[in-house]
Order: structure tokens, then C-alpha cells, then sequence
């Protein structure tokens, strides 16, 4: 009599299985090291608390979300990646995910502002400025409010930097930290990173390009600020 064994990503029955608490720790910690993040940086963008981050990592179980949200964070084309049935993908496989993530996005340096550090740095860019609000939606209702608050500052500020007085633009730092101060109090801080690009569009009659700082701005943990911030190379309109 011949008894059968299962390949160590199938089940008895010959089918492919579930990946195990422990495989999938040491996938998210693979993944992880590969790109250069710290744990930190892999909660902030997976908006999950970095405890939550360590545990996965040790192997202990997960909720399917949890596992989402990191899917998420890495770029995955598939969402569900650690919640599809397969086994741990092979080195060339990690290889291939490292590299798109890679082709595809840009990791920037990111820095906790006050309101006059904030429009100073988009003041000193080159060319023109823009704005993008990295998503709130994982944060609680006041937060989201005193962040929405503040971008909308921001983008009035925007409008006159080339026209108001210094000593004007010192007092709308001012206010700004107004708002920073309901994220705090809501245990958030305002986070900044800087890219210096240049814009160009088919449509333009000269075609030139236009010098331009994007600025974005995220909601991050006041104990834990993220060093690093994750953002597509390709530059649209919503940037």
C-alpha cells in the first residue's frame, strides 16, 4: 500500500492551503526588510498600530483585515494576498514583488511640522507648489476633521504666497498650528514630506517643463511618526 504526501503548500487532499500564522510572519517580515522599512514605517502606511505589526511578525494569528491593510501597504496587486489560499511564494517571486514595488514608487523622507515650518518648506521649493492629502480614512472622525481642516488652510495659503507679506504668512503659521493642535489632541501629528519634480502635459502649446515642489501631508501617531512615506512615481493629476 502507497500512502500519499502532501508538497509542503498543499493540503492531504492534494490542494493548495491556507498559509500558516507563522509563514505569513515571516512573509510580511521578508517583505518589510527587502523595501528598507522600519516597523514603524510599514504601520503608518498599512494604518495599522505598530504593535499589530510586531505580532504579525511573531506569528501570531491575524484578522483577514489586518492582513488587507498590509497587502495594501506593500502595493499588491491582490489585496488579499496573505488571505488567498497558496503557500510562501519562492525567493524569485519576493524578487519580482520588490522590483514592481520599486519601478512603480518612490519612498520619501518624511518630517513632523508646526504650521510656519510646513509653509515655509513649500515656500522655498522651486517653480510652483501642490498639495496632496494622503488618505485619513482609517482615523478616527476628529481627526479626520482637524486634518481636512488644515489641508484646506493650506491650499488658501497656497493661493498667496507670491503676494502676501512675510510677517502675514507668520501669522497664518500661527493659525495653522491651531488645527495641528486638535490632531494632537486626537493623538495624531502632521507629517510632511517634499518631492522637487518637473510637470509636463501633451496639451501644453511650448511643452516646457514646469519645476514644481509637491507637498504631502499625512496624519501619523504622535508617539510613532514615520520616517519614510511611500508615493507613486508617476505623477497625475491627483499627484
Amino acid at each position: 500500500m502507497t500512502t500519499a504526501t502532501a508538497e509542503p503548500n498543499q493540503t492531504a487532499e492534494g490542494g493548495p492551503r491556507h498559509l500558516t500564522p507563522e509563514e505569513i510572519g515571516w512573509m510580511v517580515k521578508a517583505f518589510r526588510t527587502a523595501h528598507g522599512w522600519t516597523q514603524e514605517t510599514l504601520a503608518e502606511l498599512s494604518g495599522l498600530q505598530t504593535r499589530t505589526i510586531q505580532r504579525v511578525e511573531q506569528g501570531q494569528p491575524s484578522s483577514t483585515d489586518t492582513r488587507r491593510a498590509i497587502g495594501r501597504a506593500l502595493k499588491f496587486d491582490d489585496l488579499d494576498f496573505f488571505n488567498t489560499l497558496k503557500g510562501p511564494p519562492t525567493g524569485e517571486e519576493m524578487q519580482k514583488q520588490r522590483e514592481a514595488f520599486d519601478r512603480e514608487h518612490l519612498l520619501l523622507d518624511a518630517r513632523v511640522v508646526d504650521g510656519r515650518q510646513l509653509l515655509a518648506l513649500m515656500q522655498d521649493g522651486p517653480g510652483f507648489g501642490a498639495i496632496c492629502a494622503m488618505s485619513v480614512a482609517d482615523l478616527p472622525r476628529s481627526a479626520q476633521e482637524a486634518f481636512a481642516g488644515i489641508v484646506d488652510f493650506v491650499r488658501d495659503c497656497m493661493d498667496i504666497f507670491d503676494v502676501a507679506p512675510q510677517s502675514e504668512l507668520l501669522g497664518y503659521g500661527d493659525t495653522l498650528d491651531g488645527s495641528i493642535a486638535e490632531l494632537k489632541a486626537a493623538g495624531f501629528c502632521l507629517c510632511a514630506a517634499f518631492r522637487d519634480t518637473k510637470l509636463t502635459n501633451d496639451s501644453w502649446a511650448e511643452k516646457m517643463p514646469l519645476p514644481c515642489r509637491i507637498t504631502y501631508l499625512l496624519a501619523a501617531s504622535k508617539d510613532k511618526p514615520p520616517a519614510k512615506v511611500a508615493v507613486a512615481r508617476k505623477v497625475s493629476g491627483g499627484f
